[in-house]
């Protein structure tokens, strides 16, 4: 016989927490994008644009943890609802 090896409340939780997560990811980022733009007027040497090219690979990256976070989170509210309605029927 089948069984949730799962608490849907806490699974509920943790993938609130989870896209909360990646929302916070998305703002900071916005954020320091920002900061790193406004500090080219001050920082005017070869090692800025190196700097700037891996801040963009790394915000491309925040990008897609953000958006792989936010599919998974709900992805596990569904799988939390099913674990639920299972549990309520024995």
């Amino acid at each position: 016989m089948p069984t949730a090896i799962v608490s849907p409340s806490e699974l509920v939780t943790f993938a609130r927490q989870l896209e909360k997560t990646s929302e916070d990811i998305i703002k900071r980022k916005s954020k320091a994008a920002r900061f790193v733009a406004d500090s080219r007027g001050v920082w005017k040497d070869a090692k800025y644009d190196r700097f700037h090219k891996v801040f963009d690979q790394t915000s491309k990256e925040l990008d897609r943890f953000a958006r792989l976070a936010k599919e998974y989170s709900h992805f596990l509210e569904k799988k939390a609802g099913l674990a639920r309605r299972y549990l309520d029927k024995r």
